[in-house]
């Protein structure tokens, strides 16, 4: 699992000076926690997470030394100068189940909407993939066609006839 370092946040210290400083504010919140913690974090270790992890995926936060599972959250971006101004985590309870929902990668195609389902944080999947070779028009892909790696401990959220694609003529898209 992917470590995160962080430190603890001057509470004198806005978000502002945290980023002329050259990091990133940031703020953890879970059952486990009895208040949010505010944080800050390297800018690089940052754009490093951000281009492994997206939205809803886990990994392990080391706040001066103690370490927790989270959820990431939320990621606040100044569009203008292409920045991350704010990221939020969610500290997981390891005993309780969390409704998360796992990206879905078509192989030779882009990312869709994921799948929502809950799972104990230790059996979270980050992202599905789906072989998009040999898929015709008009085909259909449902929930019950797709592997999770944890078929076995995860609960659906939605049924399985739910449809998660449908490969339709580009041409017809279009009208």
């Amino acid at each position: 699992m992917n470590i995160l370092n962080a430190e603890i946040r001057s509470p004198n210290l806005k978000a502002k000076g945290v980023r002329k400083k050259g990091f990133v504010p940031g703020c953890i919140y879970g059952p486990k926690l009895v208040e949010s913690l505010s944080l800050q974090f390297n800018k690089s270790d940052i754009i490093q997470l951000l281009k492994r992890k997206s939205k809803g995926n886990t990994l392990m936060i080391d706040i001066n030394g103690e370490k927790m599972v989270a959820l990431l959250d939320e990621v606040s971006m100044n569009t203008l100068k292409h920045e991350v101004e704010h990221i939020s985590f969610h500290a997981l309870d390891l005993e309780q189940k969390v409704l998360c929902s796992a990206n879905i990668i078509l192989n030779n195609k882009d990312k869709v909407s994921g799948i929502p389902y809950k799972a104990f944080p230790v059996d979270i999947v980050d992202s599905i993939t789906i072989e998009m070779e040999g898929i015709q028009t008009g085909d259909k892909i449902t929930v019950a066609d797709v592997e999770f790696p944890q078929q076995d401990k995860i609960e659906l959220a939605v049924n399985e006839d739910s449809m998660i694609l449908k490969v339709v003529d580009k041409k017809l898209a279009a009208v």
